[in-house]
């Protein structure tokens, strides 16, 4: 595929992503943005950008509207609403959209083994299995692959790091290493996707910004507090097995155990196909010194 991806329409823009995407996609000279939001929503874009506003239910009728004219569509409304996901494929392919940017931006749930131990994950495998389908009817897709979000999981304890108390939950021995993405990489790797739309067709593309394990980043959290972290220790798998139960019974705060029992388990699922950083990046993965200099900022509340 080579035709140029030129108006992109974001859908689910208020979430703790869309933000980041919609301000890397809005300074991109050569791309045009608009923004699909339910009528109930309470959130705020840049005066200059077209809305689209329409019911909460996602009506057929609505969404060809908005989609209408559009080149690519970047889906970022909550990955287990499949049925969702399911209609505003349909409607990319009812009005030609070219390009469908499905609801990843984490592990590569491509493989069996990562849905089968973090089943929370099932429903976006679901949306790309439906992808493939329309590939004969004219749309294409990229799913983009990032790992954790880094600076976004280490303010949040998502990393297992509080750092308030400076306390630190510290999975199995922490050394195993994983992927993670800065907020910002994952917006600039989205515009890398839309401007290189040959080259990523209908394929999963990985980006990182660290390949790191939890042992490193507590080492950086350590200098740019100057102090000693409390440890805790945790069993990786049995972690990743309790998060599984609460989400299984509802409860949403095991998404957090679930996750990175898994992903700091010594399982990766992601660096080990290569990165695809130089082509929608520009650059390779960073370096413990860059890793040590995001940390620091992320600790003084600065932007990274």
């Amino acid at each position: 595929m080579s035709q140029a991806l030129k108006n992109v329409i974001i859908i689910g823009a208020g979430g703790n992503l869309g933000p980041v995407l919609v301000k890397a996609i809005d300074s991109e000279p050569s791309l045009n943005l608009s923004i699909l939001s339910r009528e109930s929503s309470k959130s705020t874009f840049p005066s200059h950008v077209k809305v689209h506003t329409v019911p909460d239910s996602y009506p057929a009728e609505a969404l060809v509207a908005a989609f209408k004219g559009q080149d690519a569509v970047v889906d970022l409304a909550p990955h287990y609403l499949v049925d969702e996901h399911k209609a505003f494929i349909d409607a990319a392919v009812k009005v030609g959209v070219k390009r469908f940017l499905g609801p990843e931006f984490g592990g590569k749930t491509g493989e069996p083994r990562v849905v089968e131990t973090v089943p929370l994950f099932k429903g976006k495998r679901d949306v790309v299995e439906y992808l493939i389908s329309k590939e004969s009817e004219g749309l294409t897709w990229t799913g983009v692959l990032t790992g954790g979000f880094f600076d976004w999981a280490l303010k949040n304890q998502f990393l297992g790091f509080d750092l308030k108390a400076h306390k630190a939950l510290i999975y199995d021995d922490g050394t195993a290493e994983s992927d993670f993405t800065i907020l910002s990489d994952i917006g600039n790797a989205t515009v890398g996707v839309l401007l290189h739309p040959a080259e990523t067709v209908n394929k999963y593309v990985n980006v990182n910004t660290f390949h790191t394990s939890q042992k490193a980043i507590l080492s950086a959290l350590q200098e740019a507090t100057g102090e000693k972290w409390t440890l805790d220790h945790v069993n990786a798998k049995q972690a990743n097995e309790d998060g599984n139960a609460k989400i299984a019974k509802g409860d949403f705060s095991g998404a957090a155990p679930a996750i990175m029992g898994f992903q700091l388990g010594g399982h990766e699922w992601a660096h080990q196909y290569g990165t695809d950083n130089q082509l929608l990046l520009g650059r390779g993965t960073r370096s413990e010194k860059e890793l040590q200099e995001v940390v620091a900022k992320v600790v003084k509340g600065e932007e990274v």
